[in-house]
């Protein structure tokens, strides 16, 4: 778990401009799609999609996981991804929260390799759940803690706030809480692809 959380911080740190600049961005469409209604809703979820790609694509040439002259996998591809990942996740967290974790840690590489390696959606998923197999453990443990802020910004909002008003306060604190969850998942997600790149490349190496 203290390797993960290095990796991720360090993957951060590198380009914390990145992680910060996305969580603003991230935030402001989360704030829109909640005071603009369901077309705000839509233009969020672009934003969301966009701000991952690039994020993902950036760090992959950046720490070499693209090869030279290789392109990334596309935008298209992570959203068939996305969609395979909350349906599985969600159906998952159906049985029980801990369900749902366990499937979100297999699957919390899966961005990352359909991205830096071209997989299809459902390769990615897959290549995801076998390398992750050692690390499940740790990373469910890590996006648990990822993820408290966000059940708490909910509970704070449903606690705190009148549902018949809408107060731009509440609003922007949850989305900032939203915002800084999902952007720590992708570098999570970034971290578990780099602990198990390496063991994965000495697998290819001796079955060559």
């Amino acid at each position: 778990m203290s390797e993960l959380c290095a990796e991720a911080i360090a993957l951060a740190a590198g380009g914390w401009w990145i992680a910060g600049g996305a969580i603003l961005l991230l935030s402001g469409a989360g704030i829109a799609a909640d005071l603009l209604g369901p077309a705000g809703r839509l233009a969020g979820a672009a934003v969301k999609l966009g701000v991952s790609w690039g994020i993902l694509r950036y760090m992959a040439q950046r720490r070499g996981w693209i090869a030279p002259g290789s392109r990334a996998g596309g935008v298209l591809g992570l959203i068939g991804l996305n969609i395979l990942y909350s349906v599985g996740v969600g159906l998952a967290c159906l049985l029980l929260l801990l369900p749902g974790l366990y499937v979100a840690a297999r699957w919390s590489a899966a961005s990352v390799i359909l991205v830096a390696e071209r997989a299809s959606p459902s390769e990615a998923l897959g290549e995801s759940w076998t390398r992750t197999r050692d690390w499940s453990g740790a990373i469910a443990l890590v996006l648990c803690g990822v993820f408290l802020p966000l059940v708490a910004a909910g509970v704070a909002l449903a606690l705190w706030t009148d549902p018949d008003t809408t107060s731009l306060g509440p609003v922007a604190g949850t989305n900032l809480a939203i915002a800084l969850s999902y952007v720590c998942a992708w570098y999570v997600g970034m971290a578990a692809y780099a602990r198990t790149r390496a063991s994965q490349e000495g697998l290819e190496q001796v079955f060559a």
